[in-house]
């Protein structure tokens, strides 16, 4: 049974190793502080997370591009937010450029959790460790500029990097992350089109724990795919969806959680589990990618039992289908409908934000909070358009697509999320 899937663009089968060059893309890195130790010793190249498979497919590859979830660890105050503050591991983040890793993806929602201070370690330690950035800086303009590297063909490779409007994002004046939302992100896509020969965006955004990207993150990132982009990288759901060609692009939407311990004994579906994304180009043309599972418990490794790789392949090989096929509305909406039984929730938790009377002898620092909470679900893009997408089918404003076929077909998706 196959561990790995080749989705074609260029070329119907996996070039030879002498024919294109690589690039691999791994999801979200996030080992917060505590993390728990391997509790066998591992065997490993470079990394005490990272099994001796996993080492060999980054040394491996000619290129390889993580998204770094979070600041690193050591400095700042955690700011005002909605939601835990993280940041990484100061010694888990110093093992990425041995292992091979050769740029951090910067832009997502935790970045700035704590503060500029933290955000400028980030930015001071990956250069000290010769990681390329991108995606976050010292002010807008910084964060919008791509990090550009050499192939072993000669062919230059721009990396950006942007997520959605929450607590993050720079300013012309204040440090932070590049947003989706910013006109100038799709003009910075165009821009390192003219100059570069592969453009590869990461696109940090859409809705957690669900099997689809929201429909108009969905038609964001295809708008990034035709401003020059020829890989796109989603992140962020905490787990594995699928993809789609649009002409010579593929968009990826989302790798899932690369290494992401969770301290809680019961994690959310699909939270130890991911692909890696090997893309071959040659000569700047995409020639395909590899759709690579991987697993991640108390370390990050290849899915190597063929049956487990195969079941988690043909799970996301179907997703792939659903998401750019006419289902996909439909199934958008079930979404959205599922995700307002959770997100429900912090509307009425968050009634002291705007309700005088509810307001009433509420701490000031749960009112904070609550304002905070309604902030983000208002703001942020995924959120706004699930709830959106929901109460517009309930209000009439727009058709119901949701039957009890496709609430089941969802359910199934849901529980095959899990692994």
């Amino acid at each position: 049974m196959p561990d790995r899937l080749w989705i074609p663009v260029g070329k119907d089968a996996p070039p030879g190793a002498d024919e294109a060059w690589t690039l691999l893309a791994v999801g979200d890195f996030c080992p917060a502080h505590p993390c728990p130790e391997p509790e066998e010793p591992v065997e490993s190249d470079g990394a005490r997370w990272a099994a001796s498979d996993l080492a060999a497919l980054v040394d491996e590859s000619d290129l390889a591009a993580v998204n770094l979830e979070g600041p690193i660890s050591g400095a700042g105050e955690p700011i005002p937010k909605n939601g835990p503050s993280l940041a990484v591991d100061e010694s888990y983040a110093r093992d990425l450029a041995p292992l091979g890793f050769d740029v951090a993806l910067l832009a997502n929602n935790h970045i700035l959790d704590f503060g500029p201070e933290a955000l400028e370690r980030t930015l001071d330690g990956c250069a000290e460790e010769g990681l390329a950035v991108c995606g976050a800086g010292a002010n807008r303009e910084e964060a919008l500029r791509p990090a550009v590297l050499d192939a072993p063909d000669g062919s230059r490779v721009a990396f950006l990097s942007a997520c959605e409007h929450e607590f993050c994002l720079a300013s012309e004046a204040r440090p932070g992350a590049a947003a989706l939302e910013w006109p100038e992100f799709e003009d910075a896509v165009r821009a390192a089109r003219g100059a570069a020969d592969v453009v590869v965006v990461a696109a940090h955004g859409g809705c957690e724990h669900v099997p689809f990207p929201p429909a108009p993150h969905r038609a964001r990132l295809r708008r990034l795919a035709a401003a020059g982009a020829d890989l796109v990288l989603g992140n962020h759901p905490h787990v594995a969806q699928g993809w789609e060609r649009r002409g010579g692009t593929l968009v990826f939407f989302s790798l899932g959680n690369f290494y992401f311990p969770e301290l809680r004994e019961n994690p959310p579906p699909g939270w130890n589990w991911s692909i890696a994304v090997r893309a071959h180009f040659e000569r700047g043309r995409l020639l395909g990618a590899e759709a690579i599972p991987l697993e991640s418990r108390d370390r990050i490794a290849r899915v190597t039992t063929g049956e487990a790789a195969a079941r988690r392949l043909a799970y996301l090989e179907e997703l792939a289908a659903k998401t750019s096929g006419d289902a996909f509305g439909a199934l958008w909406a079930a979404t959205a409908k599922h995700l307002w039984k959770d997100r429900r929730g912090h509307f009425a938790s968050s009634r002291p934000a705007f309700d005088p009377d509810a307001a009433a002898g509420v701490s000031g620092k749960k009112l904070a909070q609550a304002r905070l909470r309604l902030l983000n679900l208002l703001r942020c893009e995924a959120h706004r358009w699930a709830v959106s997408t929901h109460l517009a089918a309930l209000s009439g404003d727009e058709p119901n697509l949701v039957t009890p076929q496709v609430e089941a077909d969802l359910a199934q998706l849901l529980d095959r999320m899990k692994g």
